[in-house]
């Protein structure tokens, strides 16, 4: 089996990351293209670790099982199909998800993490980076935490303050200049999502 074009999708919490994703995914077929989200690796809230109030801390890359991430991408390299329970970021409320990841001739690897982790970075043939102006990453989160995953809004903000904006400046954005290329994400970003989708495209029949 012919190596995979893989492109690595950076950027810090809320920035788009996964409309990115979701986005080129509902354009491409899973023949042309398979997506991985750092999302679905998440480790489970007793094994996350806690910060100094005890408070679980989801945005350090200690939250993502990198060895289980690894054998996925093994797996597929390999020819396999791998088959992973979506996560829910432990909402009692949401339905139970199985995604099957089939191999194909371009992956997409998104995740908070994904630059940081130097395994995971060398795999890359072409970085991204979603850049999104502060205050709507948190207008973001504070409506996504809210009403996808039933976190108040006290819990949202807590988190925001003193987990994410710390891993953003730690983890995240040193990663930025290393990229190849730069998304500015303020303003609807649809016509540049649909361009990479040509280039997938594109991508996948020169594998043929």
């Amino acid at each position: 089996m012919r190596k995979p074009y893989i492109i690595g999708v950076c950027g810090g919490t809320a920035s788009g990351k996964t409309y990115f994703l979701e986005r080129l995914q509902a354009q491409l077929r899973a023949e042309e293209a398979t997506f991985i989200s750092l999302d679905n690796y998440y480790r489970p809230k007793e094994e996350q670790p806690l910060d100094e109030n005890n408070i679980p801390n989801f945005d350090t890359p200690g939250s993502i099982n990198w060895q289980e991430l690894e054998d996925t991408l093994d797996r597929l390299d390999k020819g396999e199909t791998v088959r992973l329970k979506k996560y829910t970021f432990n909402n009692p409320l949401a339905p139970e998800e199985w995604i099957d990841l089939k191999p194909s001739p371009v992956w997409v690897i998104e995740g908070l993490f994904s630059m940081q982790q130097e395994q995971v970075r060398k795999r890359f043939d072409i970085s991204l980076f979603m850049d999104t102006e502060e205050h709507l990453k948190i207008f973001r989160r504070i409506e996504r935490d809210y009403a996808e995953r039933g976190y108040d809004l006290k819990d949202v903000t807590y988190r925001y303050l003193h987990h994410a904006i710390p891993a953003y400046k730690e983890y995240v954005q040193p990663f930025r200049a290393l990229a190849h290329v730069v998304i500015p994400n303020n303003v609807d970003i649809a016509p540049v999502v649909d361009l990479w989708a040509i280039f997938i495209r594109d991508k996948a029949k020169l594998s043929h």
